[in-house]
């Protein structure tokens, strides 16, 4: 009886844990309220890779950070990435920041330094807070322009102020010295989107991969299928040296429609220098973050008995964890900030192993969980 009640416990306060990540993706307001309460989020977290606030990427890349350190991911990560794009006088900005009224006269004043006079318009990754809050700000700073983002995701959701057109996978937005096309990267959110910078062989990745620590996701299974796809498109190109002629044409018509991307510029960190590597790190990663998931409720199934009604009735209680529970024997103790964003990957896993009958739940208890197969 005390091994269900402190069960129950540990569910509600899964409940509870679930509840402030969702405000925390979806909400200006708790933004704002986590701001009160962090009087020092504006200091840059301990143990970050160093990111300078505007960095001249390439030719045509410029890097000007949002100037909002925080804890949002995994790993506590440095401002939001924005990215002017181009080589002429009028450029495309990739993301926004979330609204530091100290990124504007950055934003000038970098657009001065490097010979940009406005924007051809504004591109969103997603419908993050801390990716799209800066928009109005950029409006009423630098005068009307159209500003882009995927619809998939219900505006009421979004903490969308602005008025902004829908991104198509595969749409071109060009500026002189710069073609960049949509890539359609679901699973960080449902409307997450990329840019392929054609001219560098370049992705913008926005938070599908960041440049130091692991992402969080809506979707497990969307998110993974996305970096099998963008893993493909980060291939080496083929060694004409060693195929026959067939396979080397074969494989030139592939990239033809397909650029691949050799550097990623993401939505939190550094550039990642090698990006077929990088993603394959990723996958790696979550598929043994599930294999430890599973382990976790292994261990607990033996040490506890077995599960009954296919892990969906009380009766399997001796042998369930609660999703907080399961992120604790994976993590260990981890501060709020990054406990919560933890939990929520650690869901979004249980989720994927519930809807491929690997994992019941338990009749009764929130966010509780039995092993039903390996």
């Amino acid at each position: 009886m005390l091994m269900f009640l402190q069960l129950v416990l540990s569910g509600c306060v899964s409940w509870a844990i679930s509840f402030i990540d969702s405000m925390l993706r979806t909400s200006p307001a708790f933004h704002k309220l986590l701001e009160l309460v962090n009087k020092g989020g504006n200091k840059v977290p301990r143990g970050l890779p160093y990111v300078p606030t505007w960095k001249r990427e390439s030719t045509g890349v410029v890097m000007i950070n949002g100037l909002n350190p925080g804890s949002h991911t995994l790993q506590a990560l440095p401002g939001t990435n924005t990215y002017l794009v181009g080589t002429g006088g009028r450029r495309w900005l990739i993301d926004t920041g979330e609204g530091k009224k100290s990124y504007i006269p950055l934003l000038t004043s970098v657009m001065k330094e490097v010979g940009c006079t406005g924007l051809e318009g504004i591109l969103l990754t997603h419908h993050h807070a801390d990716h799209i809050l800066g928009v109005p700000d950029i409006l009423q700073a630098l005068g009307p322009v159209p500003v882009y983002k995927m619809k998939d995701v219900p505006d009421k959701r979004a903490p969308c102020t602005f008025e902004y057109s829908d991104i198509a996978d595969g749409q071109v937005f060009a500026t002189q010295g710069a073609t960049l096309r949509a890539l359609r990267t679901p699973g960080h959110t449902s409307d997450h989107v990329s840019f392929v910078l054609q001219e560098e062989g370049a992705l913008f990745a926005g938070d599908m991969i960041l440049g130091c620590g692991t992402a969080v996701f809506d979707d497990v299974t969307s998110y993974m299928a996305t970096l099998n796809n963008v893993a493909r498109l980060c291939a080496s190109p083929p060694d004409t040296n060693t195929q026959d002629s067939s396979a080397t044409s074969a494989a030139s018509d592939a990239s033809q429609d397909k650029q691949l991307c050799t550097v990623i510029y993401p939505g939190h960190g550094p550039a990642v220098a090698d990006a077929a590597r990088k993603i394959q790190q990723y996958i790696r990663h979550r598929n043994e973050r599930e294999s430890q998931i599973v382990a976790a409720l292994s261990g607990s199934s033996s040490s506890g008995g077995s599960s009954s009604s296919g892990g969906s009735s009380s009766g399997g209680a001796a042998s369930a964890l609660s999703s907080l529970q399961i992120t604790r024997r994976i993590y260990g103790a981890l501060p709020l900030a990054v406990l919560v964003s933890a939990h929520h990957n650690v869901e979004q896993h249980l989720r994927k192993l519930r809807a491929e009958g690997r994992v019941g739940g338990v009749r009764g208890v929130p966010r509780a969980y039995a092993l039903l197969r390996q």
